[in-house]
This record gives structure tokens, C-alpha cells and sequence, in this order.
């Protein structure tokens, strides 16, 4: 399963966004026919990988 056209606020190359109202939107691509999403987890993080915020 891949994940693919991933948004935020309905951006794909968000900058500058305010942090009291964010959406996160994706669709799901497989090559196998029932898969499907059961559960999530985001986390932001900086390029050095330090997490700066995260969904829990």
C-alpha cells in the first residue's frame, strides 16, 4: 500500500499555514485488490528528524 497525494489544507506544498486549523488529506494506492486503511498516525518533523508535532 503507498501513500499518495498527500495535502494539507488543501496544498500540496504547504508553507507559512497557521497552526489552529490544519487538515491533512491522502489517498491510498495498492496493487492488491481489499486493501484498505484501518488507522493513522502523523508526525512533523524537522530535516535533521527532530519531531515537532505528531498526531499521538
Amino acid at each position: 500500500m503507498t501513500i499518495e497525494n498527500r495535502t494539507t489544507n488543501a496544498r500540496t506544498n504547504p508553507l507559512g499555514i497557521p497552526a489552529d486549523d490544519i487538515s491533512f488529506a491522502w489517498t491510498l494506492s495498492s496493487s492488491e485488490r481489499g486493501n484498505s486503511q484501518s488507522a493513522y498516525a502523523i508526525r512533523a518533523s524537522k530535516a535533521n528528524g527532530e519531531t515537532i508535532w505528531s498526531s499521538g
